[in-house]
């Protein structure tokens, strides 16, 4: 049991860290995005 238990708990933070990190990954790129779209015009 205890190693199922530390299975899920792993698979669900390795999920969560990704998850947050291409979250942020994903804010910074679209505001740079933005920011350089409108630099352009």
């Amino acid at each position: 049991p205890r190693l199922y238990a530390a299975l899920l708990l792993l698979m669900l933070t390795g999920v969560a860290i990704f998850a947050i990190t291409s979250f942020v990954s994903w804010l910074l790129l679209h505001r740079w995005h933005e920011s350089a779209i409108r630099r352009e015009n």
